[in-house]
Parts: structure tokens; C-alpha cells; sequence
């Protein structure tokens, strides 16, 4: 959704308002904090922009966007390290571009730890104090979201759908979506709950669809390693679905799997999009809820919906 962007200004933001300081190791994070940033969609620094102006928004909050968007930098940072992926956005990831110093893994790791934790007490740096209290909640959510969902990713119990959606709603839609409207409705008086729920909904159905480009996208398109879900064992929808249909499908997480096994998974994915598409289906209609309490026009939110559902990365 190009309407969406606004990458160029925040780029613009985080050049002019980013600065190494005279110490060790500075000048080398920040300038790795500004070319991660710059390789991302920045859609959450851009929906906040737009929530912003929609919302009868006056003054210049750029800063806004790039603190939303150093977070994610350092949370990717971080999640890459949890997850030990070796790419993100098509590049090294950060703990590997750190590794290849040493040569030591725990060493990338540790490095990559500290990059994030720098890129978290930057963004405070650019938030109006009015608004923290819900930064700070919100992000507080979503690092409980992804506690949740690293144990359940190495536990031996299976899950519910109500405890998938929970993790999804929690880890995902709470900073990319709730947060970003939160912030900008914080900061021009209008209702901070619903559109609190609207990006709860939202949220939702971006990581559902997410875990689905994570099967059927290549590595070229999304710049990630396709079928990483089925090696980490994440407890997706996807998942749940698939072993609720056949069990002996166990056999194909929580280890590599090869070229043909992801050919053969993503057809057994295909037999179970139904009640996939019925969860979908049921966020959407709250998704459609909610935009209908808005107090601004709807036009760019409904775009944004149906980009949502429709995004291929």
C-alpha cells in the first residue's frame, strides 16, 4: 500500500535526530540502527503519521514515527536472536554481521542484545512525555506476547486457538497496529479504546497472514528463509490446524526440512485454509466494526484493511 508510506520522512527524521556519541562502539550502532531502519516497510511509523493527521492532528510529530520505528528495529534485533535466524529484509542479521568480527556466536548474540537495548532508549528520546505511559504499556504487552510465544515454541504441550490468538495479539498487533493508533489518538483527544480494538483486529489477521507469506513466500521476495515456522516449531494457526487434521504431521517440525518436504507441507497447508479464513473472517468483520466508530473519515482505513488481508510480504 503506497498510500501508507511515509518512509522518506522518518528516514529524513532519524538522519537529522540520530546521533553517535563519543564513546566506544557508538558510531558503528548507530549507523547499523540507520541502515536496519531504513531497510523496513516502516508501516508502523506511517500509520501513525496518517492516524495522526486523520485525527485532526496539527503539530509535527515525525519524532513520533522514528521512535515507533528504532523499536522495531531493536525488537527485530532481538526476535532474530530468539528465533537464531541468519536474514532478515534479504541481509545478514544483526547478530551475524556482529559475529563475523569474532567469529563466535555468543558473541553475535550478545553484541546484537546491546543493539537492541540501544535502539529501545533512543526512541524515548523522541516520544512527548504524554504519551510514554502508553508506550510504554503497550510495548510492556508485547514482550510478554513474546515470552508466551517462546515457550509455547519449546514446550511439549499443545496449545488452543484461543492461546495462538492471544500470542498473536499481544506479541504482533499491540505495537504494530494498537500502539500506533493509540499514539495518535493520545495525542489529539479522541478515543484511545477503540482504536485500541480496531488495531487489536488489524493486527491479528497481519500476523496470520504473515505466518502464511512465511510458508509460501521465498527468500528473495520476503528476505526470509520460507518454512522457519516448521524448523522452530512455532505454534501457529497453520499448525494447529494441520495436526488437528493429521498428527503424523509432528514428524516435520522442530528440525530443517528439506525443498521437497516444504513442497509437500505447504500442500497439506492448502486442505486446511478453511477454518483459517473463518478466523479471518470474524476479525475482519471487527476490523469493519470498529472503523465505523471512528470520528474522521474512514476512506484510508478501509484501504488499509484490505491491504491487510491482501499483502503477499
Amino acid at each position: 500500500m503506497k498510500e501508507l508510506s511515509k518512509k522518506k520522512e522518518i528516514l529524513e527524521y532519524i538522519e537529522q535526530h540520530v546521533h553517535s556519541q563519543d564513546v566506544e562502539w557508538s558510531k558503528d550502532v548507530i549507523k547499523k540502527l540507520k541502515e536496519f531502519s531504513a531497510q523496513g516497510k516502516m508501516i508502523r511509523g506511517s500509520l501513525f503519521l496518517h492516524a495522526y493527521k486523520l485525527f485532526g492532528g496539527e503539530k509535527e510529530y515525525t519524532s513520533v514515527a522514528a521512535a515507533l520505528e528504532l523499536t522495531q528495529s531493536g525488537i527485530l534485533a532481538h526476535d532474530d536472536v530468539m528465533d537464531k535466524d541468519e536474514f532478515r529484509r534479504g541481509k545478514k542479521t544483526i547478530h551475524e554481521q556482529y559475529k563475523s568480527l569474532v567469529t563466535d556466536t555468543h558473541y553475535g548474540y550478545s553484541m546484537a542484545i546491546c543493539f537492541g537495548d540501544i535502539a529501545f532508549f533512543e526512541s524515548f528520546k523522541h516520544l512527548p512525555p504524554e504519551v510514554i505511559p502508553i508506550f510504554s504499556e503497550m510495548m510492556t504487552l508485547c514482550a510478554y506476547g513474546q515470552m508466551q510465544d517462546i515457550h509455547f515454541t519449546y514446550s511439549d504441550r499443545e496449545v488452543s486457538v484461543e492461546q495462538i490468538l492471544d500470542v498473536y495479539t499481544n506479541k504482533t498487533a499491540t505495537y504494530t497496529f494498537s500502539l500506533p493508533l493509540m499514539l495518535a489518538a493520545g495525542l489529539t483527544g479522541k478515543d484511545v479504546d477503540i482504536v485500541k480494538q480496531l488495531g487489536i483486529h488489524l493486527g491479528i489477521i497481519f500476523q496470520i497472514v504473515d505466518d502464511y507469506i512465511g510458508i509460501f513466500e521465498e527468500l528473495e521476495k520476503v528476505g526470509k528463509e520460507p518454512g522457519q515456522d516448521f524448523k522452530e516449531n512455532k505454534k501457529t494457526l497453520y499448525r494447529y490446524f494441520l495436526l488437528q487434521k493429521d498428527p503424523s504431521l509432528q514428524s516435520y517440525f522442530s528440525r530443517s526440512i528439506s525443498a521437497e518436504e516444504l513442497e509437500f507441507l505447504r500442500e497439506k497447508v492448502k486442505t486446511i485454509l478453511q477454518p483459517v479464513d473463518e478466523i479471518i473472517n470474524y476479525h475482519q468483520e471487527q476490523v469493519e466494526h470498529y472503523i465505523a466508530k471512528l470520528d474522521c473519515d474512514p476512506t484510508f482505513f478501509k484501504e488499509l484493511a484490505a491491504y491487510n488481508l491482501s499483502r503477499k510480504k
